[in-house]
């Protein structure tokens, strides 16, 4: 995240374990504060980075909303993620 955007600062980062059923998997949670170009100018944005392990593989997606909306994007963010499926590990 600090690559692409340098002024990004760390609000929050934790283990954010994702449970689905039986099926746990672990996975890490950062939020970031960034300011860039959004609706016609720039405005501070809230970003959320997840990184997770499946098997073998690492999957990783980012969502970012305005930070005035914060607590509206914050839990659209937490639907997305309760609600997404997550293929099973392989053994």
């Amino acid at each position: 995240m600090r690559q692409v955007n340098p002024g990004a600062k760390v609000i929050a980062e934790s283990a954010a374990p994702l449970r689905q059923g039986e099926d746990e998997h672990a996975c890490r949670r950062a939020t970031f504060s960034i300011t860039r170009e959004f609706d016609g100018g720039q405005r501070d944005v809230h970003s959320q980075a997840y990184l997770l392990r499946i098997g073998e593989r690492f999957v990783k997606f980012r969502f970012t909303y305005p930070a005035m909306n914060d607590k509206t994007g914050a839990e659209a963010v937490t639907a997305f993620v309760e609600a997404l499926t997550l293929p099973k590990p392989k053994p």
